[in-house]
């Protein structure tokens, strides 16, 4: 073989100037984050701390009594409501007991009511791209005149991975928003 003006042989000089990129590539994609639940703490970006991670426990339960008021009043009232704020309530009866839950879809564009009642964490890489939202009321007969209410709500943002474009989903923090607007809705307010 004839040797390169350099003194390399032509092998050795592609290994020579290949093995830098081969070692960049690896570097690059070491610890990215690729979606699914791996979590916060696996994503690592150069020049950036890793995100936080949230809480685990992120459905907010409210219960308290409302004197004074009849469980049918204030479960129209609440049904109401959430038809307004773009939900879907349905109710489930059993024994003098309510459930009244309600669905609600908005993309990331059409999410500024999402945005408002809950705090999702934000990813390096990721573009938010839907939210769901999930409420169950439970209403029971109280112990003295008036109704017992729980109210649990669930947020769940839909995000994409801008590098692969893989969906990941997050639950997110509820801001107590919703919870206070039901509560002023069964309290006829």
């Amino acid at each position: 073989m004839r040797l390169h003006q350099s003194g390399y042989k032509r092998p050795t000089l592609i290994i020579t100037l290949l093995a830098p990129l081969a070692l960049m590539t690896a570097c690059a994609t070491d610890g990215v984050y690729t979606g699914g639940d791996a979590g916060a703490p696996h994503f690592n970006q150069i020049g950036r701390a890793p995100v936080a991670a949230a809480p685990r426990s992120r459905t907010t339960t409210v219960a308290e009594a409302i004197p004074g008021q009849s469980i049918e009043a204030v479960r129209r009232r609440v049904e109401a409501y959430l038809g307004r704020a773009g939900f879907e309530p349905e109710s489930v009866a059993g024994g003098g007991l309510y459930t009244i839950s309600g669905d609600r879809m908005a993309s990331a564009e059409a999410g500024e009511p999402t945005k408002a009642e809950a705090v999702c964490a934000l990813k390096a890489l990721e573009k938010p791209e839907m939210y769901a939202t999930h409420v169950d009321v439970h209403l029971s007969p109280a112990s003295e005149a008036g109704v017992q209410m729980g109210i649990e709500v669930k947020v769940v943002e839909l995000d994409a991975n801008l590098l692969s474009g893989a969906f990941s989903k997050q639950t997110c923090q509820s801001r107590g928003v919703l919870e206070a607007a039901l509560r002023r809705a069964a309290f006829g307010g």
